[in-house]
């Protein structure tokens, strides 16, 4: 499975991160356009058909 990891230190990545939700924090995984704050393996496996 393909994915990009972005480094949250980089200014743009933090501001690409911020457009897209009113929360930061770590980590924040874009599954085909939807995000999962935190580490939320239920909704991983329901995202990912697994």
């Amino acid at each position: 499975m393909a994915f990009t990891e972005l480094n949250i230190n980089s200014k743009q990545a933090r501001e690409n991160l911020r457009g897209r939700s009113a929360r930061s924090a770590t980590p924040t995984t874009d599954i085909d356009g939807t995000l999962v704050v935190g580490f939320d393996p239920d909704r991983f496996e329901e995202l990912l058909d697994l």
